[in-house]
């Protein structure tokens, strides 16, 4: 009989078999990290789509009442002034310089903030050929930076028809 039985593994296989196994932890590490960000990217996408419906909500409430003969557009196709069914004048700005932000004005007060990441905003609105009413349309484009380089945007839309001489 031979006394000179191996009992247990040599070094290079306890090597060998470390270096398969942290090859397949990185791997699987890199899998996780894809699956965490994709999860953090539609999270960031959700939060601003409930945002942006949230705005046109808000501005679509406010418009539902008023009429094509209470719109005009005295910045450009950026804001929007109209007069609603309480008879309150509103004034709706996407501001550039403060902060990438959709703002509402009642009467002439305070700017209140609808919207944060505002990338682009367009109303736009068109009387039909028989006088009877207007479409508005709003849409509005919003943007986020994701890891300091990736900037997503996301465009909302939303239209109302409006009658001439509706409101109050």
């Amino acid at each position: 009989m031979d006394n000179n039985q191996q009992i247990g593994f040599t070094l290079i296989e306890m090597l060998l078999v470390l270096l398969l196994l942290a090859i397949l932890a990185g791997a699987g590490s890199r899998a996780i990290a894809s699956g965490f960000d994709a999860y953090f990217t539609a999270k960031t996408l959700s939060n601003m789509a409930d945002g942006g419906h949230l705005a046109l909500a808000r501005l679509m409430a406010e418009l539902q009442d008023s009429s094509c003969d209470n719109l005009s557009r005295p910045a450009g196709s950026d804001s929007l002034q109209f007069i609603n069914s309480s008879g309150n004048t509103l004034f709706v700005n996407a501001s550039q310089t403060q902060n990438d932000t959709l703002t509402i004005q009642i009467n002439g007060g305070l700017s209140k903030t609808l919207l944060s990441n505002v990338n682009n905003v367009e109303f736009t609105y068109s009387d039909n050929a028989y006088n009877h009413g207007c479409l508005v349309t709003i849409k509005i484009t919003l943007f986020k930076t994701l890891n300091g380089a990736e900037v997503i945007t996301l465009p909302i839309r939303s239209a109302i028809y409006l009658h001439v001489g509706q409101s109050a």
